[in-house]
């Protein structure tokens, strides 16, 4: 009797309807995670992209700074030629322990032609940036600044 009216459902097909209502609407969820976990990512490479940006800014900041009629990249050529890095491990604290807090997460080091200043281990490299100094017998000092994650 169901089956004559017009727009009646057959009470069999509603189990096969309410399955097609869910596997739509489960799809519909994960093409919305999945639009999500893209959208997640591509912040995470604006994020990254703004970090190494920032990164680039202070260490070029930091090679400019005056130190005793100097500047900091004067400092560590000479740190470099005496072997003697102790001045520049209080300036390079006194700077980016501004920028960086020594008891938070994000943390810096400094590396001079691949010799850690500070020794600081990362979890997560965040951001790294490069100059180079060159030095009055020709050589060029590649100075790098790692951020990451403690």
């Amino acid at each position: 009797m169901l089956d004559s009216k017009k727009g009646a459902i057959v009470a069999e097909e509603l189990p096969g309807l309410f399955a097609l209502i869910l596997f739509l609407l489960v799809l519909i969820l994960v093409l919305f995670s999945l639009n999500y976990f893209n959208e997640s990512k591509k912040q995470q490479q604006v994020k990254i992209s703004f970090e190494d940006i920032n990164t680039n800014h202070n260490l070029n900041y930091f090679l400019q700074l005056s130190v005793d009629n100097n500047i900091v990249a004067d400092l560590i050529s000479e740190s470099y030629l005496n072997n003697n890095y102790e001045k520049l491990k209080i300036v390079s604290n006194q700077f980016f322990s501004q920028i960086y807090s020594p008891k938070g997460l994000i943390g810096y080091d400094i590396l001079i032609n691949g010799k850690s200043l500070h020794s600081v281990e990362f979890e997560d490299e965040i951001a790294k940036s490069t100059s180079y100094i060159p030095l009055t017998n020709g050589e060029a000092l590649q100075i790098e600044l790692h951020v990451g994650e403690r």
